[in-house]
C-alpha cells in the first residue's frame, strides 16, 4: 500500500463524514463538499492502486528476465 492509497482512503472517509454533517444540517454546501473530497479520494486512491499495479508488474517482469537464461539453457539440451 502506498501514500496515495492511504490519503485517498483518508479523504474519502471525511468526506463521508463531511456529506453526512451537511445531510444532517441541512447545509448543502457542506454537504457538497464531503461529495467533492470524496471524489477526491477516490481518484488518489485509483492513482495509487494504478502506481502498486505497475509496481508489481515491473517486478514480474524483472523476475522473469532474470529467470529467463536458465530456461533457456534447459530447453537447448539435446536429448540421447
Amino acid at each position: 500500500m502506498n501514500k496515495d492509497q492511504i490519503k485517498g482512503k483518508a479523504k474519502v472517509m471525511a468526506g463521508n463524514v463531511e456529506e453526512q454533517a451537511g445531510y444532517w444540517t441541512d447545509d448543502k454546501k457542506v454537504e457538497a463538499k464531503g461529495i467533492v473530497l470524496q471524489v477526491e479520494g477516490k481518484t488518489q486512491k485509483a492513482w495509487g492502486d494504478m502506481k502498486d499495479a505497475l509496481d508489481k508488474a515491473s517486478e514480474r517482469i524483472t523476475a522473469q528476465k532474470e529467470s529467463a537464461p536458465a530456461r533457456i539453457k534447459k530447453s537447448n539440451r539435446k536429448t540421447a
